[in-house]
């Protein structure tokens, strides 16, 4: 029997920073696969970093070819995103990108099946975000009877409300080609099979994992200790958490890990706080770096108080250390938060009350490691990157 030939598809790894969590997935691919990452972003880089995985080049470049409206699969696909867009009231809006957007995704399938499709072999093309990416390769198994696809799905990919237009362009199609649509939360799991019941068979929870690490130090009481890991865009909302602490009164030290759009503005807004209260904004750190940043810095909590989330990998890091998370009630973030490991608060809240929240926490809090390694079983239970990828991979396996 030929081995299983595993394509990822994805944006930017292994060659650009954007998507750390696959380092720890591609460690536990089954090693009697052949396994390769197809990143949309790699034009001809190679690397020597993942030796269980290939890289696949991609050299494609966009000719417009209008012989795609005489493809079938091509013209079920528009007309069924065309009625989606006809319910949501915004055809004329959008209708014009969608039509790009396929063209787009169907030429580039019909290169991707010239390059890496070989007939008499089997293939599952894996996207890694519910996107553009997942589109062609559906389209690419319409045209090749020897391929199937499964996808995940994060937040931006599944939570409609919170795109441009409130509308996720071909979501049907997808759902009508793939094999399996794997949620990284329950809660998107329950809102994709709601939105599309007549797919619901097909929709599973995986959550993604981290790796086992060492429990971070108990911290003191002298000063509160809060940190955070994310992309600093409007989103993560990290100017509310500016807010929160300049109405407390106790000592505290926020470190925030992370960069982006809204970086510098966010250290900017930082200068004005009182000073009890003290910041270290190291920019980005990679994986390693985060590593290091728990290991040798003892902190009470982790805060988020993103405005929407799908179930944020940082989180899933933090209990791994024994760190407890307040996080906004958002997306899946209630998967990561229980009772025993943090403390959830309101999507949207007064600043002053979730200031005099946090101030109580810290007077109450629990100094000993046996509370690091009771939200440490939390992580355990859902988040272990040795179990939870080991499923993951076994589920992929029994597709019919």
């Amino acid at each position: 029997m030929p081995k299983k030939t595993l394509i990822i598809i994805t944006n930017q790894f292994p060659v650009q920073k954007g998507e750390p969590w696959l380092e720890d997935e591609v460690k536990y691919l089954p090693p009697d696969w052949n396994s390769y990452v197809f990143c949309i972003s790699n034009t001809g880089k190679t690397t020597t970093e993942y030796p269980q995985i290939g890289l696949l080049p991609n050299t494609y470049s966009y000719k417009r070819h209008w012989g795609c409206f005489f493809n079938k699969h091509f013209l079920s696909a528009l007309f069924t995103e065309a009625i989606a867009l006809i319910q949501r009231g915004i055809l004329w809006k959008t209708i014009v990108n969608s039509v790009s957007v396929l063209m787009r995704a169907y030429a580039m399938a019909k290169w991707f099946t010239r390059e890496y499709i070989k007939q008499g072999e089997e293939y599952i093309l894996y996207s890694y975000w519910g996107n553009e990416n997942l589109t062609m390769a559906c389209l690419v198994k319409t045209m090749n009877k020897n391929v199937k696809v499964v996808c995940r799905v994060h937040g931006i990919d599944v939570y409609e409300e919170i795109t441009h237009l409130h509308h996720i362009q071909f979501r049907k199609f997808q759902l009508q080609q793939l094999s399996k649509m794997f949620s990284v939360s329950q809660a998107g799991t329950n809102y994709i099979r709601n939105k599309y019941s007549v797919f619901a068979d097909k929709v599973n929870t995986c959550y993604l994992g981290t790796e086992q690490t060492n429990l971070n130090a108990v911290p003191n009481d002298k000063r509160l200790e809060l940190v955070s890991c994310a992309i600093v865009r409007n989103v993560k909302r990290l100017h509310l958490v500016i807010e929160i602490l300049q109405k407390m009164k106790i000592p505290v030290r926020w470190t925030l890990a992370g960069d982006g759009v809204d970086f510098e503005a966010l250290k900017l807004q930082s200068k004005n706080l009182p000073v009890n209260v003290t910041t270290f904004m190291p920019g980005y750190l990679d994986k390693e770096k985060i590593k290091q940043l728990f290991e040798t810095n003892p902190f009470h909590y982790y805060i988020s108080v993103s405005a929407t989330e799908g179930i944020p990998v940082a989180m899933m890091e933090s209990i791994g250390y024994g760190v407890p998370v307040i996080s906004t009630d958002v997306g899946g973030c209630n998967e990561v938060v229980t009772n025993e490991s943090g403390t959830l608060i309101p999507s949207v809240f007064d600043t002053e009350e979730i200031s005099a929240l946090i101030t109580n926490l810290f007077t109450q809090y629990e100094y000993s490691i046996e509370k690091r390694k009771r939200v440490q079983k939390e992580w355990d239970k859902k988040f272990n990157a040795s179990k939870n990828y080991g499923e993951f991979y076994r589920q992929i396996s029994l597709l019919n």
